[in-house]
């Protein structure tokens, strides 16, 4: 299913509720070609991205939720000046919230002025995605990677 699908206005609803929002409060428009998991921007007052993992790629998504916090936790205390995008938490604290087919969805924060590329074009693209890679791996090399889960594709 591509962004340009549509998800059921009430499926949409029923998830933004879960992280305490109104989905008659924003324009909700699909972003990217969905090649993997479905992604809108969402305008409102406040702009969120709102994301559904493919739970059929990623089988056990709550590990990935759980490694991406701890790497947050850590990369804030260790390079607090570090922008590493979380998603946030939904309603209780859950780290995703799920609609009634299942499937996963995480909300992030929108910050302006960025974009996704779905397809490396140019040489510069290609050497900014490698140069912010080796930045976080440098940020992350002395963490103790037992902390993570490990999720099988």
């Amino acid at each position: 299913m591509s962004p340009n699908q549509v998800i059921p206005a009430d499926r949409l609803s029923t998830v933004l509720k879960q992280y305490n929002l109104e989905a008659n409060d924003f324009r909700i428009e699909p972003v990217g070609s969905g090649h993997i998991h479905l992604t809108f921007r969402l305008d409102g007052s406040k702009r969120f991205i709102l994301q559904r993992v493919n739970k059929n790629v990623f089988r056990k998504p709550e590990i990935i939720a759980s490694n991406i916090r701890i790497a947050a936790a850590y990369l804030h205390s260790r390079h607090p000046g570090y922008q590493f995008i979380t998603p946030l938490p939904a309603a209780g604290g859950a780290q995703m919230a799920y609609d009634d087919e299942g499937f996963p969805w995480r909300i992030f924060q929108f910050f302006e002025n960025t974009y996704t590329v779905d397809k490396v074009e140019t040489a510069s693209q290609a050497f900014s995605a490698a140069a912010e890679f080796g930045r976080l791996s440098f940020y992350l090399r002395e963490m103790d990677v037992s902390e993570f889960g490990f999720a099988k594709f």
